[in-house]
């Protein structure tokens, strides 16, 4: 089984820390299947919309966590096994040095 795609994605800031998430998700997914060399292939173009609602907040000076519940739209296709609400989350490391004031 061979899965390809893209994902575009957007997220517009609220209020402190809580932001929508939106993205757009093109994936192509070709099966093969042989049964002693009986072929079946298939292939399936399926389009979702997920959009949600986040959070980010800090954990340490140098360490960030977000968490963000999405729910799956599907446009075009169907993805079996695949829950429409999603929940992500996420660590951001910041390893960025600080300036040091003075000399």
């Amino acid at each position: 089984m061979r899965i390809y795609g893209y994902r575009a994605f957007a997220d517009i800031n609220l209020v402190k820390g809580i932001y929508v998430h939106g993205e757009l998700e093109k994936v192509s997914v070709e099966s093969f299947v042989d049964e002693k060399a009986n072929i079946d292939q298939t292939e399936q173009r399926i389009t979702n919309f997920n959009f949600g609602l986040g959070k980010r907040f800090a954990i340490s000076k140098k360490l960030n966590g977000s968490i963000l519940v999405l729910y799956r739209a599907e446009l075009e296709g169907h993805m079996p096994s695949v829950t429409k609400i999603n929940l992500r989350l996420g660590f951001d490391l910041n390893m960025k040095k600080r300036k040091k004031i003075g000399g």
